[in-house]
């Protein structure tokens, strides 16, 4: 008797949590949604009549084409066409499953990949190592952008994100563009990049983090720290930059020679962080402690 009284109150408990569930505002569930995978998003449309749309309602575009729950290629177009607008897109694309699903786009014979064209992102993030094309719109809204891709032609990529103050970049590309400003950028993490990666000091006046994560760059045969010291001191060091960062500090001359450029014309800077593995650190912290920093507030600390 106990027991049937016990499992009795387990499934009013139950049924009482459902009956929470479905009384909260569309607000909160849209936004409970907009944390899930969109493979997840879609199915919630099983679950009753109240859920059968509410799922178009959501802004938040998160594609996972990795195993073993890729995204099919008529999931992702179903989701995307039932809405008016996307707020941030996830994408994150597998080589064997983006070349046999998304082959139902008509394009020349060897070419794959894909346009984005969503101006009211405000969020964007995407990782791709495979697509030979593609192609970025304009994203007046975007705050913040993640991007790891292989490009040849990145004028149109890094031209769709000059509104964006919050960046992440890892461009596989054999150059970087001059004059393409962002007058927004406030953080900026640059990871393996070619010889001109100082143009984006010069394009961002307004940077205050800066945080580097330099590579070799071996498809380009160039080593990613390489360092081409800009004409006239970057806006960005003279009057913004407060945090600087520098990942697999190696000490080469290239990197020291870039290193003492910053410290010595960073006005503004609190801390510069260095992180190595060399076994010379010791060293490295020495020749760079002897450099006469453009800020006295700085604080020079190697991990």
């Amino acid at each position: 008797m106990r027991n049937q009284n016990r499992r009795r109150g387990t499934m009013r408990n139950q049924i009482r949590r459902r009956d929470l569930v479905s009384e909260f505002p569309d607000e909160l569930l849209l936004k409970i949604l907009s944390f899930l995978p969109s493979k997840d998003v879609v199915a919630t449309s099983a679950i009753s009549k109240r859920w059968k749309s509410l799922w178009k309602e959501i802004k938040t575009f998160r594609n996972d084409d990795t195993p073993p729950y890729p995204l099919t290629f008529q999931m992702f177009a179903l989701f995307v066409r039932s809405r008016s607008s996307v707020e941030s897109l996830q994408l994150k694309l597998n080589p064997n499953y983006s070349r046999r699903l998304i082959n139902p786009l008509s394009r020349p014979e060897g070419v794959h990949g894909f346009v984005i064209n969503a101006p009211s992102l405000t969020c964007f993030s995407i990782k791709d190592s495979y697509s030979n094309y593609l192609r970025f719109g304009n994203m007046p809204e975007l705050v913040k952008a993640s991007v790891n891709i292989v490009c040849d032609q990145p004028e149109d990529i890094l031209g769709s994100l000059v509104s964006t103050r919050y960046l992440s970049l890892c461009l596989h590309s054999p150059y970087l563009p001059l004059a393409t400003s962002f007058l927004f950028l406030d953080h900026l993490e640059l990871y393996s990049c070619t010889s001109q990666w100082c143009n984006l000091l010069k394009d961002a006046p307004k940077l205050r983090v800066l945080k580097l994560y330099l590579r070799q760059y071996s498809q380009y045969n160039e080593t990613a720290a390489s360092w081409n010291q800009p004409n006239s001191i970057p806006e960005c060091l003279s009057s913004h930059l407060e945090i600087f960062e520098w990942r697999h500090y190696n000490g080469t001359d290239q990197e020291r020679e870039a290193a003492k450029y910053i410290l010595a014309n960073a006005s503004c800077l609190k801390k510069a962080t260095f992180y190595s593995k060399s076994a010379m650190k010791h060293d490295m912290l020495k020749e760079l402690e002897c450099v006469a920093r453009g800020s006295n507030a700085c604080m020079l600390v190697f991990e």
